[in-house]
Order: C-alpha cells, then sequence, then structure tokens
C-alpha cells in the first residue's frame, strides 16, 4: 500500500515538473518567433521605405513593430532565464532566426500589395495569439508569473489585432480611390 502512495505520488511530481519544464521551453517559442516577426517587419519597412515602395507611414510602422517585437522577444528570454532557464542546447536550437522581407514589389498592383502586407500582419497578431494561447493553457496550471506574463502579452495583442483589422477595413473600402493608398499611408 506504501509502495502504491509512493508511486503515485512520484508520478504526479514528475508530472508538475515536466510541464513546467515544458512552459519554460514554450517561453523560447515565444522568444523566436518574436525575434523572427522583428526581423521580418524590419526588412519589409525598409522595404517600403525605398524607391520601390515608397510608402513612408507603413514603413515607419513596421519599423515601430518590428522595435516591438525585438522588445518582446527579450522580454520572453529574460522571462524563460528568470524561472531557471538555462543556456544549453534547447535555448541554442532557439536562436536560428528565419526573417526576411515579406512584400514583394514587383506585382502589377501596388494597393494590392499594402494590403497583402497589412493582411499579413493581421495574420501573425492572430499566430501570436494562438501560441500565446497555446502555452497559457499549461501555465496557468504549473506556473501563475509565466501566465500572468502571457495575461498581459494577450491583452496587448488583442488591441494590435483589432487595429490592424481596422486598418484592413479602412483600406479596403478605399481600394476603388486611386489615390486611396497614398492618403491611407500619409495617414497610417
Amino acid at each position: 500500500m506504501m509502495v502504491n502512495l509512493m508511486i503515485v505520488l512520484m508520478s504526479a511530481a514528475f508530472f508538475v515538473y515536466t510541464n513546467a519544464q515544458d512552459v519554460k521551453t514554450d517561453v523560447l517559442d515565444i522568444m523566436q518567433k518574436h525575434f523572427d516577426l522583428s526581423l521580418d517587419y524590419l526588412y519589409t519597412g525598409v522595404q517600403y521605405d525605398s524607391q520601390y515602395g515608397e510608402r513612408p507611414g507603413l514603413a515607419k510602422k513596421l519599423r515601430g513593430m518590428s522595435d516591438g517585437q525585438w522588445e518582446a522577444g527579450m522580454a520572453a528570454l529574460n522571462k524563460y532565464l528568470e524561472h531557471g532557464g538555462t543556456t544549453e542546447q534547447a535555448f541554442v536550437s532557439k536562436l536560428h532566426f528565419k526573417g526576411g522581407q515579406t512584400a514583394s514589389l514587383t506585382k502589377a498592383s501596388k494597393g494590392q500589395i499594402y494590403m497583402d502586407t497589412l493582411q499579413t500582419l493581421a495574420g501573425d497578431s492572430q499566430t501570436m495569439l494562438d501560441l500565446y494561447n497555446n502555452v497559457y493553457s499549461r501555465a496557468i496550471l504549473n506556473d501563475g508569473d509565466i501566465a500572468h506574463y502571457l495575461e498581459e502579452k494577450i491583452e496587448k495583442e488583442v488591441e494590435h489585432s483589432h487595429e490592424l483589422k481596422g486598418h484592413i477595413t479602412t483600406l479596403d473600402a478605399m481600394k476603388g480611390v486611386g489615390a486611396a493608398v497614398a492618403a491611407f499611408d500619409s495617414n497610417l
């Protein structure tokens, strides 16, 4: 009887410990995604600011979003290290960032490229919300501090997502007007 009780207690302790480890590793996934998006937005912002894009409003917004993503990635890294994360293989494997430019300015309609970029940004925001919610569902059971950190991130990301969707709706309503993209961009 005592042996059975010990086995159950050891299994429960192992389950809680391994789930806590998974939550820390999930925070590294969040860090990596933030750094990837930061590079995407930086490169795409430079592309829109060039003579080929000529959209300084979106370029400025993308640079600001790049900085925000970089800061969020650093915050996730700090949270990982705060909770005893190590800089061993699991950490090193997350340092391969895949960011790059996301707009193809060779398309015929620059208005459609602009809309595609905004839709990509909204999709990225939804991907981050899904990632946050997925990690939050595990963190709430194992690590209250990480769960609280994720609650704050989810709130900010929801606001950002609504802002992007509003931009998409506004630009879509202006689509038929010839100078709409330039006017929209100057007010972004």
